[in-house]
């Protein structure tokens, strides 16, 4: 669930490092998002070791490319 990836991630974003709001409006950019690391429609599975938590700028941002390709766009 995206309260589990929260508490596993302390609340932060892994690509902006910014503490997110669980709290605010849920299509606010710093609303926290699961992000699939490898994208599901790229072969990645829906399993703890490959989510993380993402605001939702950043979500958006990186969309269905794998982490370690766009990590260095979004920072």
């Amino acid at each position: 669930t995206l309260e589990s990836v929260y508490e596993k991630f302390n609340g932060i974003c892994k690509c902006c490092n910014k503490k997110l709001n669980f709290e605010g409006n849920p299509r606010g950019n710093d609303y926290p998002s699961i992000d699939h690391m490898i994208p599901l429609s790229k072969g990645g599975t829906h399993t703890w070791d490959n989510v993380q938590l993402l605001c939702r700028k950043c979500n958006l941002k990186k969309g269905a490319k794998p982490t370690f390709i766009v990590s260095s766009i979004i920072l």
